[in-house]
Protein backbone atom coordinates (compact mmCIF):
# COMPACT_ATOMS: atom_id res chain seq x y z
CA UNK A 1 0.00 0.00 0.00
CA UNK A 2 1.04 3.71 -0.88
CA UNK A 3 1.77 6.16 2.53
CA UNK A 4 -1.21 7.60 2.17
CA UNK A 5 -3.58 3.95 2.56
CA UNK A 6 -0.87 2.78 5.41
CA UNK A 7 -1.78 6.04 7.52
CA UNK A 8 -5.41 4.85 7.08
CA UNK A 9 -4.81 1.87 7.89
CA UNK A 10 -3.17 2.50 11.03
CA UNK A 11 -5.36 4.85 12.30
CA UNK A 12 -8.51 3.10 11.92
CA UNK A 13 -7.11 0.67 14.06
CA UNK A 14 -6.17 3.22 16.29
CA UNK A 15 -2.74 4.22 16.07
CA UNK A 16 -3.53 7.79 16.74
CA UNK A 17 0.35 8.68 16.61
CA UNK A 18 0.97 7.22 13.66
CA UNK A 19 3.79 9.22 11.10
CA UNK A 20 5.84 8.55 8.33
CA UNK A 21 8.97 7.81 8.80
CA UNK A 22 12.30 7.04 7.01
CA UNK A 23 14.26 4.39 8.46
CA UNK A 24 17.61 5.75 6.95
CA UNK A 25 18.37 2.92 4.47
CA UNK A 26 15.36 3.92 1.70
CA UNK A 27 12.55 2.21 3.18
CA UNK A 28 9.25 4.23 4.29
CA UNK A 29 7.30 2.76 7.41
CA UNK A 30 4.45 4.10 9.16
CA UNK A 31 5.40 4.08 12.60
CA UNK A 32 3.38 4.48 16.12
CA UNK A 33 2.20 2.69 18.92
CA UNK A 34 1.89 -0.83 19.32
CA UNK A 35 -2.01 -2.21 18.93
CA UNK A 36 -1.15 -5.56 20.55
CA UNK A 37 -0.71 -3.21 23.92
CA UNK A 38 -0.99 -6.46 25.67
CA UNK A 39 1.93 -9.00 24.31
CA UNK A 40 4.40 -5.96 25.56
CA UNK A 41 5.88 -7.20 29.18
CA UNK A 42 4.49 -3.83 30.56
CA UNK A 43 1.39 -4.35 29.20
CA UNK A 44 1.57 -1.83 26.40
CA UNK A 45 4.33 0.17 23.90
CA UNK A 46 5.90 2.26 26.26
CA UNK A 47 8.06 3.40 22.95
CA UNK A 48 6.59 3.45 20.00
CA UNK A 49 7.76 0.37 18.42
CA UNK A 50 5.42 -0.66 15.42
CA UNK A 51 5.67 0.03 12.26
CA UNK A 52 3.71 -0.84 8.75
CA UNK A 53 5.87 -0.80 5.58
CA UNK A 54 4.96 1.34 2.68
CA UNK A 55 4.97 -0.51 -0.64
CA UNK A 56 3.67 0.04 -3.70
CA UNK A 57 5.01 -3.06 -5.43
CA UNK A 58 4.60 -5.47 -2.90
CA UNK A 59 2.31 -6.65 -0.45
CA UNK A 60 2.65 -4.50 3.05
CA UNK A 61 3.19 -5.92 6.67
CA UNK A 62 3.94 -5.00 9.90
CA UNK A 63 6.82 -5.21 12.22
CA UNK A 64 7.05 -4.75 15.94
CA UNK A 65 10.19 -4.92 17.75
CA UNK A 66 9.29 -6.64 20.76
CA UNK A 67 7.17 -9.51 19.78
CA UNK A 68 7.68 -10.05 15.98
CA UNK A 69 5.08 -8.79 12.80
CA UNK A 70 3.10 -10.36 10.01
CA UNK A 71 0.02 -9.72 7.10
CA UNK A 72 -1.97 -6.98 7.49
CA UNK A 73 -4.97 -9.37 7.41
CA UNK A 74 -3.57 -11.17 10.50
CA UNK A 75 -2.91 -8.14 12.50
CA UNK A 76 -6.99 -7.34 11.74
CA UNK A 77 -7.68 -10.86 12.65
CA UNK A 78 -5.84 -10.53 16.31
CA UNK A 79 -7.00 -7.15 16.74
CA UNK A 80 -11.03 -8.35 16.38
CA UNK A 81 -10.45 -11.77 17.92
CA UNK A 82 -8.83 -9.35 21.48
CA UNK A 83 -11.29 -6.37 20.98
CA UNK A 84 -14.36 -7.77 20.16
CA UNK A 85 -14.62 -4.91 17.72
CA UNK A 86 -14.55 -6.05 14.06
CA UNK A 87 -12.53 -3.38 11.91
CA UNK A 88 -14.41 -2.89 9.03
CA UNK A 89 -12.66 0.49 8.18
CA UNK A 90 -9.39 -1.25 7.92
CA UNK A 91 -10.83 -4.25 6.09
CA UNK A 92 -11.98 -2.06 3.62
CA UNK A 93 -8.88 -0.41 2.73
CA UNK A 94 -7.07 -3.39 2.42
CA UNK A 95 -9.52 -4.80 0.02
CA UNK A 96 -9.29 -1.39 -1.83
CA UNK A 97 -5.29 -1.36 -1.80
CA UNK A 98 -4.36 -4.50 -1.79
CA UNK A 99 -6.88 -6.63 -3.40
CA UNK A 100 -7.73 -8.39 -0.36
CA UNK A 101 -11.12 -10.62 -0.56
CA UNK A 102 -13.80 -9.55 1.80
CA UNK A 103 -14.55 -12.93 3.07
CA UNK A 104 -10.97 -13.41 3.89
CA UNK A 105 -12.26 -11.20 7.40
CA UNK A 106 -15.93 -12.71 7.33
CA UNK A 107 -15.89 -16.62 6.72
CA UNK A 108 -16.72 -18.91 9.46
CA UNK A 109 -13.88 -20.46 9.84
CA UNK A 110 -12.78 -16.37 10.73
CA UNK A 111 -15.54 -16.31 13.52
CA UNK A 112 -14.69 -19.55 14.73
CA UNK A 113 -11.17 -19.07 14.92
CA UNK A 114 -10.71 -15.13 15.68
CA UNK A 115 -14.34 -13.88 17.77
CA UNK A 116 -13.77 -13.49 21.46
CA UNK A 117 -15.39 -15.44 23.62
CA UNK A 118 -16.11 -14.75 27.47
CA UNK A 119 -12.81 -15.97 29.24
CA UNK A 120 -10.05 -14.73 31.12
CA UNK A 121 -7.45 -15.63 28.50
CA UNK A 122 -8.12 -16.31 24.51
CA UNK A 123 -9.59 -19.59 23.11
CA UNK A 124 -7.19 -20.76 20.39
CA UNK A 125 -8.08 -22.73 17.74
CA UNK A 126 -5.60 -25.80 17.86
CA UNK A 127 -3.09 -26.67 15.08
CA UNK A 128 -4.20 -29.81 13.35
CA UNK A 129 -1.32 -32.37 13.13
CA UNK A 130 -1.49 -33.44 9.74
CA UNK A 131 -0.19 -29.77 8.48
CA UNK A 132 2.51 -29.52 11.46
CA UNK A 133 3.54 -32.86 11.40
CA UNK A 134 5.40 -33.78 7.59
CA UNK A 135 6.81 -29.87 8.31
CA UNK A 136 8.46 -30.13 11.49
CA UNK A 137 9.04 -34.55 12.38
CA UNK A 138 10.15 -35.94 15.21
CA UNK A 139 13.84 -35.76 16.03
CA UNK A 140 15.18 -39.24 15.49
CA UNK A 141 17.05 -40.24 18.38
CA UNK A 142 18.34 -42.93 17.13
CA UNK A 143 19.97 -41.15 14.25
CA UNK A 144 23.03 -39.01 14.92
CA UNK A 145 22.33 -35.35 13.39
CA UNK A 146 23.37 -31.67 14.50
CA UNK A 147 20.08 -31.14 16.11
CA UNK A 148 20.61 -34.24 18.03
CA UNK A 149 24.31 -33.26 19.32
CA UNK A 150 22.93 -29.72 20.51
CA UNK A 151 20.21 -30.78 22.50
CA UNK A 152 21.86 -33.84 24.21
CA UNK A 153 25.76 -32.59 23.93
CA UNK A 154 25.33 -28.60 24.67
CA UNK A 155 22.06 -28.70 26.67
CA UNK A 156 22.10 -31.73 28.10
CA UNK A 157 18.78 -32.93 27.70
CA UNK A 158 18.17 -36.63 27.73
CA UNK A 159 16.87 -38.87 25.16
CA UNK A 160 13.87 -39.61 26.94
CA UNK A 161 13.11 -35.98 27.64
CA UNK A 162 13.26 -35.14 24.03
CA UNK A 163 10.33 -37.61 23.48
CA UNK A 164 8.31 -36.69 26.16
CA UNK A 165 8.62 -33.10 25.07
CA UNK A 166 8.02 -34.43 21.58
CA UNK A 167 11.35 -31.71 20.12
CA UNK A 168 11.27 -31.50 16.50
CA UNK A 169 13.28 -30.36 13.74
CA UNK A 170 13.06 -27.71 11.07
CA UNK A 171 14.72 -29.93 7.81
CA UNK A 172 17.64 -27.92 6.09
CA UNK A 173 17.09 -24.48 8.51
CA UNK A 174 19.21 -25.41 11.61
CA UNK A 175 15.80 -25.07 14.02
CA UNK A 176 14.84 -27.12 16.74
CA UNK A 177 11.10 -26.99 17.16
CA UNK A 178 9.32 -26.96 20.46
CA UNK A 179 5.38 -27.61 20.38
CA UNK A 180 3.48 -25.46 22.77
CA UNK A 181 0.19 -27.72 23.61
CA UNK A 182 -2.57 -27.01 26.31
CA UNK A 183 -3.74 -28.67 29.35
CA UNK A 184 -5.66 -31.18 26.83
CA UNK A 185 -2.46 -31.90 24.25
CA UNK A 186 -4.02 -29.36 21.89
CA UNK A 187 -1.23 -27.65 19.45
CA UNK A 188 -1.21 -24.24 19.75
CA UNK A 189 1.77 -21.99 19.44
CA UNK A 190 5.75 -23.58 18.64
CA UNK A 191 8.65 -21.85 19.21
CA UNK A 192 12.05 -22.36 17.39
CA UNK A 193 16.14 -22.42 18.62
CA UNK A 194 18.64 -21.95 15.86
CA UNK A 195 21.22 -24.34 17.05
CA UNK A 196 24.23 -22.23 16.31
CA UNK A 197 23.00 -18.99 17.58
CA UNK A 198 21.08 -18.09 20.56
CA UNK A 199 17.62 -16.60 18.59
CA UNK A 200 14.29 -17.92 19.97
CA UNK A 201 11.37 -17.33 16.72
CA UNK A 202 7.79 -18.19 17.05
CA UNK A 203 6.12 -20.02 14.26
CA UNK A 204 3.85 -18.43 12.13
CA UNK A 205 2.18 -18.95 8.73
CA UNK A 206 4.19 -16.28 7.31
CA UNK A 207 7.64 -17.41 8.04
CA UNK A 208 6.50 -21.32 7.15
CA UNK A 209 4.62 -20.11 4.03
CA UNK A 210 1.78 -22.34 5.12
CA UNK A 211 -1.89 -20.91 5.69
CA UNK A 212 -2.44 -24.10 7.66
CA UNK A 213 -0.03 -22.68 10.54
CA UNK A 214 -1.51 -19.88 11.55
CA UNK A 215 -0.13 -19.47 15.25
CA UNK A 216 -0.47 -17.00 17.23
CA UNK A 217 2.01 -15.98 19.85
CA UNK A 218 2.74 -18.12 23.05
CA UNK A 219 1.82 -15.20 24.93
CA UNK A 220 -1.16 -14.17 23.26
CA UNK A 221 -2.43 -18.16 23.74
CA UNK A 222 -1.69 -17.71 27.55
CA UNK A 223 -0.39 -21.14 27.64
CA UNK A 224 3.09 -22.10 28.30
CA UNK A 225 5.50 -24.71 27.24
CA UNK A 226 5.35 -28.28 28.75
CA UNK A 227 1.47 -27.10 30.19
CA UNK A 228 0.62 -30.99 28.67
CA UNK A 229 2.81 -32.67 30.95
CA UNK A 230 2.36 -30.75 34.08
CA UNK A 231 0.86 -31.98 37.45
CA UNK A 232 -1.45 -29.17 38.76
CA UNK A 233 -1.03 -30.79 41.24
CA UNK A 234 2.04 -31.22 42.50
CA UNK A 235 4.50 -28.26 42.98
CA UNK A 236 5.90 -26.83 39.73
CA UNK A 237 8.86 -25.19 38.42
CA UNK A 238 8.62 -22.21 35.76
CA UNK A 239 11.22 -21.59 33.93
CA UNK A 240 12.20 -18.91 30.99
CA UNK A 241 12.78 -20.90 28.16
CA UNK A 242 12.23 -24.17 26.46
CA UNK A 243 15.33 -25.44 26.30
CA UNK A 244 15.62 -24.41 30.46
CA UNK A 245 13.11 -26.84 31.10
CA UNK A 246 14.50 -29.70 28.93
CA UNK A 247 17.47 -29.79 30.81
CA UNK A 248 15.45 -29.25 34.32
CA UNK A 249 13.43 -32.15 33.16
CA UNK A 250 16.71 -33.91 32.35
CA UNK A 251 17.93 -33.83 35.56
CA UNK A 252 15.17 -35.24 37.62
CA UNK A 253 12.05 -32.59 37.82
CA UNK A 254 9.99 -33.28 35.07
CA UNK A 255 6.79 -30.99 36.29
CA UNK A 256 8.40 -28.23 34.67
CA UNK A 257 6.88 -25.13 32.46
CA UNK A 258 8.25 -22.73 30.25
CA UNK A 259 6.86 -19.16 29.95
CA UNK A 260 9.24 -18.44 26.89
CA UNK A 261 10.06 -15.07 27.38
CA UNK A 262 8.43 -12.26 29.66
CA UNK A 263 5.40 -13.61 30.88
CA UNK A 264 2.42 -11.40 29.88
CA UNK A 265 -1.27 -11.16 32.08
CA UNK A 266 -2.67 -14.17 30.16
CA UNK A 267 0.05 -16.35 31.08
CA UNK A 268 -0.02 -15.34 34.80
CA UNK A 269 -3.31 -15.35 35.28
CA UNK A 270 -2.85 -19.53 34.20
CA UNK A 271 -0.65 -20.07 37.27
CA UNK A 272 -3.59 -20.21 39.45
CA UNK A 273 -4.59 -23.72 38.06
CA UNK A 274 -1.18 -24.81 39.89
CA UNK A 275 -1.37 -25.06 43.61
CA UNK A 276 2.27 -24.39 44.12
CA UNK A 277 4.70 -22.58 42.05
CA UNK A 278 8.87 -22.88 42.33
CA UNK A 279 9.83 -19.43 40.65
CA UNK A 280 13.01 -20.12 38.62
CA UNK A 281 13.54 -17.19 36.41
CA UNK A 282 16.47 -16.38 35.10
CA UNK A 283 19.04 -14.32 37.84
CA UNK A 284 19.22 -11.13 35.38
CA UNK A 285 17.05 -7.81 35.74
CA UNK A 286 14.14 -9.19 33.05
CA UNK A 287 13.89 -12.64 35.17
CA UNK A 288 13.96 -10.63 38.53
CA UNK A 289 11.38 -8.42 37.23
CA UNK A 290 9.29 -11.03 36.12
CA UNK A 291 9.69 -12.91 39.51
CA UNK A 292 8.53 -9.52 41.13
CA UNK A 293 5.30 -9.22 39.28
CA UNK A 294 4.23 -13.09 40.24
CA UNK A 295 5.15 -12.63 43.87
CA UNK A 296 3.04 -9.37 44.02
CA UNK A 297 -0.11 -11.13 42.33
CA UNK A 298 0.50 -14.16 43.89
CA UNK A 299 1.66 -13.70 47.21
CA UNK A 300 -0.73 -15.50 49.62
CA UNK A 301 -2.81 -16.34 47.13
CA UNK A 302 -0.82 -19.77 46.03
CA UNK A 303 2.30 -21.15 47.61
CA UNK A 304 5.63 -19.45 46.22
CA UNK A 305 9.05 -20.42 46.45
CA UNK A 306 11.84 -18.11 44.89
CA UNK A 307 14.77 -20.39 43.23
CA UNK A 308 17.39 -17.97 43.30
CA UNK A 309 19.99 -19.77 40.53
CA UNK A 310 22.92 -17.89 42.12
CA UNK A 311 23.26 -19.59 45.61
CA UNK A 312 24.54 -22.45 43.37
CA UNK A 313 26.81 -20.49 41.03
CA UNK A 314 24.74 -19.81 37.73
CA UNK A 315 22.78 -17.02 36.49
CA UNK A 316 19.80 -20.26 34.98
CA UNK A 317 18.98 -23.56 34.87
CA UNK A 318 20.58 -24.11 31.69
CA UNK A 319 23.78 -23.61 32.93
CA UNK A 320 23.11 -26.97 35.63
CA UNK A 321 25.84 -29.24 35.43
CA UNK A 322 23.72 -32.30 37.49
CA UNK A 323 21.06 -33.31 39.71
CA UNK A 324 22.04 -32.80 42.85
CA UNK A 325 22.74 -29.43 41.80
CA UNK A 326 19.38 -28.80 40.68
CA UNK A 327 18.31 -30.62 44.18
CA UNK A 328 20.44 -28.10 45.98
CA UNK A 329 18.97 -24.85 44.07
CA UNK A 330 15.47 -26.03 45.33
CA UNK A 331 16.49 -26.76 48.74
CA UNK A 332 17.55 -23.26 49.28
CA UNK A 333 14.85 -21.79 47.55
CA UNK A 334 12.68 -18.93 49.25
CA UNK A 335 9.07 -19.27 51.01
CA UNK A 336 7.59 -16.19 49.82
Amino acid sequence: MNSDACLLFARSIGIDDAELADNGIGEVWVRGTCPLGWLHATGRDRNPSFGIKVSTDSESYWYCFAHGGGTLAGLIHTLTWHRKFFHRKACDILATFENAAEDSFTSPEYNDRFVAHNQSWPTITPVHSSYFDPMFPRIDITNPSDELYFLVRERKISLEVISMFDIRYWPGESLVVFPVRNPSGDLVAAVTRNIYSKQFRFLTAEWTENPNLSFPSLFASGNFFGENLADSGKPVLLVESALEAGTVASYGFPNVIASCGSMNRHQLERLRRYSQVYVGMDDDPPGRKTASKIIKAYKGVIKLRMVRWGDVGITDPGQLDSPQQLKDALYRSEII
